[in-house]
């Protein structure tokens, strides 16, 4: 079995420990050439998009740029990942109020992210399109025991740094006016 077509499970056993880095919503713009965001070989990138074309073809573009990329077809309301087997999760305009997820796929896959991260892993929300109530997502990561650790809203200082590590920013592109970055920690067991 080549390195293409092991499942993130497999690819995890055979690997020598590493942080591991899941991006659900690829597409064909991963985090790493749309941002300033690096991944060390001491890091694993997982790329995940439910469009099974779109990932061929991320596999396809990204096959000799680093080893440590892999793109697999997989839905974010049901991640194909062992408990608490993730470092850091980055869902990109997934929460939107425009887009055509409905709520309970948003909330089944928050329920995920929890579900995959370690204890102290960090979710990323980065709404920039279509933003969804931020008192929503706030709540809805309450509920997952996320506790927000910060959050980055267009026309903050600092926003513009912030996002070109997960996104591509342009001078003449704007965002939408509520655009953010969440950035939460899954809690620590309670005693």
């Amino acid at each position: 079995m080549n390195r293409e077509e092991r499942t993130p499970e497999q690819e995890k056993k055979t690997a020598p420990k590493k942080r591991v880095f899941l991006e659900c919503g690829t597409n064909l713009t991963p985090v790493t050439w749309i941002g300033s965001r690096e991944f060390p070989n001491s890091e694993l990138y997982i790329g995940i998009d439910i469009n099974a074309q779109k990932v061929k073809e991320a596999k396809e573009l990204a096959f000799d740029r680093q080893p440590n990329m892999h793109f697999f077809p997989a839905d974010a309301a049901d991640l194909p990942f062992g408990d608490e087997s993730v470092d850091e999760l980055l869902l990109g305009n997934f929460l939107g109020d425009d887009l055509k997820i409905s709520e309970a796929v948003r909330e089944k896959s928050v329920q995920e992210a929890a579900r995959a991260l370690h204890k102290g892993g960090v979710l990323i929300i980065k709404e920039i399109y279509s933003p969804a109530d931020e008192r929503y997502v706030q709540n809805l990561l309450s509920k997952n025991n996320f506790e927000i650790e910060k959050i980055i809203r267009s026309g903050d200082s600092g926003w513009e740094d912030e996002i070109r590590k997960y996104d591509w920013v342009e001078a003449d592109r704007k965002t939408v006016s509520r655009s953010y970055l969440i950035f939460a920690k899954k809690k620590q067991a309670e005693k």
